[in-house]
C-alpha cells in the first residue's frame, strides 16, 4: 500500500511539473508577443498585460526555486538523520561492570572497554611468544584447504594427510 501512495505521489508530482513547465513556456511566448506588438504601438492595456504576464511568470518561477530549496533541505535532512542512525547504531548505551552495575556514562563505557582489553592483550601477549605445540600444528595443517598457501611454498593437503604426524615435529624447527 506504501508502493502505491508513493506512485500516486510521484504520478502527481509529474504531472504538476509538466503543466508548471508548460505555463511557463505559455507565459514566456505570450510576453514575447506583447513586446512585439508594444514595440509597435504601445498601449497601455498591453502594457499591464505584460506586467500581469510576468508577474505570474516570476511567482511560477519562484515557486519552482522555493521548491528546489525545500528538496535540498530534504536532502540535508535526510543526510543529517542518516548520520544520528548510523552513529546510534554504533553508540553502546549501556554495559554492566564486573560488580554488575549499569553503567550508562560514555567516558566510563570507553574506561572499561580499555581496561579489559589491555588486560585481554597482555594475556595474549603471553601466549603469542610461546612454544607452538605439534596439536597447533596439526590443527593448522587440517584447517588448510586444498592448494593454499603456506608462507611462500604451496602445500596441498592430501600430500601432507599421510605424513602429518612426522612434518608436526619438524616445522618446530
Amino acid at each position: 500500500t506504501l508502493k502505491a501512495y508513493r506512485g500516486q505521489i510521484i504520478e502527481y508530482s509529474s504531472r504538476a511539473k509538466k503543466v508548471r513547465v508548460s505555463k511557463l513556456i505559455d507565459i514566456s511566448r505570450s510576453i514575447l508577443e506583447i513586446d512585439n506588438l508594444y514595440s509597435s504601438s504601445p498601449c497601455p492595456t498591453l502594457f499591464k498585460e505584460r506586467l500581469r504576464l510576468q508577474t505570474e511568470y516570476n511567482l511560477l518561477s519562484t515557486d519552482r526555486a522555493t521548491h528546489l530549496i525545500t528538496k535540498s533541505r530534504f536532502a540535508v535532512y535526510d543526510s543529517a538523520q542518516q548520520a544520528r542512525q548510523a552513529q546510534s547504531i554504533r553508540l553502546i548505551p549501556k554495559i554492566y561492570s564486573e560488580t554488575g552495575e549499569t553503567v550508562t556514562d560514555h567516558r566510563d563505557i570507553n574506561d572499561t572497554f580499555k581496561e579489559y582489553y589491555s588486560v585481554y592483550t597482555a594475556l595474549n601477549n603471553s601466549l603469542l611468544g610461546g612454544q607452538i605445540s605439534n596439536e597447533e600444528i596439526l590443527r593448522a595443517i587440517k584447517s588448510l584447504k586444498c592448494n593454499k598457501h603456506l608462507d611462500q611454498t604451496v602445500i596441498v593437503q592430501n600430500s601432507i594427510r599421510n605424513v602429518r604426524p612426522n612434518f608436526a615435529p619438524c616445522s618446530k624447527t
